[in-house]
């Protein structure tokens, strides 16, 4: 086995560390992590994974940055306002961190990704406030054996925990999303915040590696802002491991196209149907009948192709589909009715 060489000057304050030293220090250099979503809690995770030396982390991401991200987001500045973010994130860590090999993956995390790059991670951080992400890494984390860690922040307020490899899952701790939720879009989030969740996520990941200190896996961690507290939960460790991923699980992908492969599920409500008709081979179901009636509405489907305005309701129509169980394979349009007609105008 060929021998794994550490920079010892770069990472002496922390190679100084009884808990780590240099042996510590290799297991952090040959140590791969996946970290989903370069956002307000991706950004800082990133940072302080490269510079404790992992070597070697994987960035999904197919957003790009905007300039109201900017205030959490501290890996970009103006200039890299409209680039893609697990591009420009990988970019610009390369060049700060030169120990660490960074792998960017622009695309929008789904099942084809998660089956991928499941079984090579050490260990996944989940950075989005996606539940759909959430369940799916949740299931193949579960299967594949694999630490998965998330954080979420809104307003004043984060949360972190870890999930999975001999804890409850997210899907245990969590059986089923909230009817409704806000995002930091909606109901906006200070900087700091994330900032700060973001440094745990990456603590907490070295930690497993090294297989040092007490985890949060198995524990939920609170902080609330504006009082300063923090609060802990320890799951019931009763029911770890419970839901396995099947081999028969539907695979959750998203789609460019419509193709005759799919029964095309149109989720918007009525009036947005009376202003933009709905394509003609598309089922009428809006998205509040598939919340309200999840199982009697989806179990005829097979292969549902979620169709809205511009993607973000059919994500939450898709993890319905996908927690009911009865689809083989659930598909999302990305950018919904958008981006068809943006398709129609540069023709």
């Amino acid at each position: 086995m060929e021998e794994i060489k550490i920079n010892g000057e770069r990472f002496a304050r922390q190679i100084s560390l009884a808990e780590i030293g240099e042996e510590g220090q290799k297991k952090l250099k040959s140590a791969r992590v996946t970290v989903i979503g370069a956002g307000g809690l991706g950004c800082p995770a990133l940072i302080y994974l490269a510079g404790a030396g992992i070597g070697s982390i994987t960035v999904v991401d197919d957003d790009t940055v905007s300039l109201s991200n900017l205030h959490r987001q501290i890996l970009f500045d103006k200039k890299d306002v409209g680039e893609q973010k697990a591009l420009q994130a990988s970019e610009i860590l390369c060049k700060r961190y030169p120990d660490t090999m960074f792998r960017p993956v622009p695309r929008r995390f789904d099942s084809e990704i998660a089956k991928k790059l499941a079984p090579e991670s050490d260990v996944i951080i989940d950075g989005t406030d996606g539940y759909l992400t959430k369940y799916l890494l949740s299931d193949y984390c579960t299967e594949y054996h694999k630490p998965f860690l998330s954080a979420a922040v809104l307003k004043w307020e984060g949360y972190i925990g870890g999930y999975c490899a001999g804890f409850p899952s997210y899907r245990d701790v969590f059986p089923e999303p909230p009817k409704e939720s806000l995002d930091c879009n909606e109901a906006g989030v200070l900087g700091p915040l994330p900032g700060m969740f973001g440094a745990m996520l990456a603590a907490e990941a070295i930690k497993i590696i090294l297989g040092v200190g007490s985890s949060v896996s198995g524990r939920l961690t609170r902080f609330d802002m504006l009082s300063g507290r923090f609060s802990d939960m320890q799951f019931d460790a009763s029911g770890t491991i419970k839901k396995k991923l099947k081999n028969n699980a539907p695979s959750v992908v998203f789609e460019e196209e419509m193709t005759d492969n799919w029964e095309l599920i149109d989720i918007r409500n009525e009036n947005e149907f009376n202003t933009a008709p709905p394509l003609n081979n598309a089922r009428l179901l809006p998205l509040a009948k598939i919340l309200t009636d999840t199982v009697e509405v989806l179990s005829e489907f097979r292969n549902p192709l979620f169709l809205c305005a511009a993607g973000k309701r059919a994500e939450r129509a898709a993890l319905a589909a996908y927690l009911c169980g009865k689809a083989e394979k659930i598909g999302i349009l990305r950018g919904g009715y958008q981006a068809i007609e943006a398709k129609k105008q540069a023709c």
